[in-house]
C-alpha cells in the first residue's frame, strides 16, 4: 500500500514521508522467502531505492534501523530520522 501511495504522490508531484518499520526485501531474505540474487530481489531493491530517493524524508523508530538505513543509502542519509513513538527497543 505504501508503494502505491508513494507512486501516486510522485505522479501528482506531492511530497511524501515514508515511515519504515521493517526493511523489505531484507526481511524476506532473512526468512528465506526469496534469494538475494534473483529477479524479484532486484525489482524489490529498485523499488526500495526509488522510494527513499523520492521521499522528502523517511522516519523509523529504532536507532539500529536508522543506522542500517544510513549505511545502506549514504546518498540519502540526511533524509532518514529517528522518531520514537513508544516502541521500547530494549524489549526486542
Amino acid at each position: 500500500m505504501a508503494v502505491i501511495c508513494a507512486f501516486f504522490c510522485r505522479l501528482a508531484e506531492l511530497p511524501f514521508a515514508f515511515d519504515i518499520r521493517d526493511r523489505y526485501p531484507k526481511v524476506l531474505y532473512d526468512l528465506n522467502y526469496i534469494s538475494k540474487g534473483g529477479l524479484l530481489s532486484k525489482v524489490l531493491n529498485e523499488i526500495e531505492n526509488w522510494i527513499y530517493t523520492n521521499a522528502q524524508y523517511a522516519s523509523t523508530v529504532t536507532q539500529g534501523l536508522l543506522d542500517d538505513l544510513r549505511k545502506d543509502f549514504p546518498q540519502q542519509e540526511k533524509k532518514f530520522m529517528l522518531v520514537r513513538n513508544g516502541f521500547d527497543e530494549s524489549l526486542f
